[in-house]
């Protein structure tokens, strides 16, 4: 099969992933990749968000180097 062939095919299977009812206590029906792209989409809009952890380092490095903390 050629690309443009197999890319028509995929396009046939996601649209009738979407569109397929889900199962009863679902709200969607999820295929592999989807969460993920769904998260890069999120993150490209709202940036990639800091662990706590990571939080907490930085305020107290600002803290102990007298410098603004401006993360907030």
């Amino acid at each position: 099969m050629d690309t443009a062939e197999f890319k028509s095919t995929m396009d046939e299977w996601l649209t009738m992933l979407r569109t397929t009812k889900p199962a009863p206590g679902h709200d969607r029906v999820l295929f592999p990749g989807l969460p993920e792209s769904e998260e890069v989409e999120k993150r490209a809009v709202h940036g990639i968000p800091f662990h706590p952890e990571v939080i907490e380092w930085f305020q107290d490095i600002c803290g102990e180097l007298s410098i603004p903390y401006l993360l907030s």
